[in-house]
């Protein structure tokens, strides 16, 4: 990593005052996940000033990390824009499109979550052969035990309190086949 902490004065420094921009994610994105928010939005400030922005697609992908964070720290009107900003910068970016759906589209966030929920672990079932050999591959089984197991396990539980990365991760850890 081409970043190092000084712990003295609470400075980042960065080798050559210059590192690439995928550099500048994973340092900010560590900080991400061990909850330091608001360092990593000062060190996302600082970095960005000593590096080129070279597509609208990694532009994109800078104003979804901001939001990200300013979500954290509630923010949420702030995100709000930088994630609109994001989307409209790149429409390809689904993370932003995830999370201008997932956080802010009130229309019907519960089946969302739902279908979200089916297809990640529709998948699951599909792409694991020995559940596939145990109880084959009929999709209307698969789907009728997703639905099932979301009313029992997870209909009642509130959601919201989940960022977009927050949500995936949560489903994707459920253990909701035996093998």
């Amino acid at each position: 990593m081409n970043g190092r902490d000084n712990k003295q004065n609470n400075n980042y420094y960065f080798q050559n005052d210059f590192f690439k921009s995928l550099n500048l994610v994973s340092f900010v994105e560590k900080r991400y996940k061990s909850k330091n928010f608001e360092e990593a939005l000062a060190i996302l400030q600082r970095g960005l000033e000593g590096i080129t922005i070279a597509s609208f697609m990694e532009l994109s992908v800078y104003f979804d990390i901001i939001a990200s964070i300013l979500w954290k720290i509630g923010e949420k009107e702030n995100a709000y824009k930088f994630w609109k900003k994001s989307y409209e910068t790149d429409k390809t970016n689904r993370r932003s499109e995830l999370s201008l759906r997932l956080l802010f589209d009130n229309e019907d966030k519960r089946n969302y979550y739902q279908e979200l929920f089916i297809r990640l672990k529709f998948n699951e079932y599909f792409s694991n052969k020995k559940l596939l050999s145990l109880f084959g591959a009929n999709e209307k089984f698969v789907l009728d035990y997703l639905t099932n197991f979301w009313e029992n396990n997870i209909g009642a539980n509130t959601l919201e309190k989940y960022d977009e990365l927050e949500l995936v991760d949560y489903f994707i850890k459920l253990k909701v086949f035996k093998s």
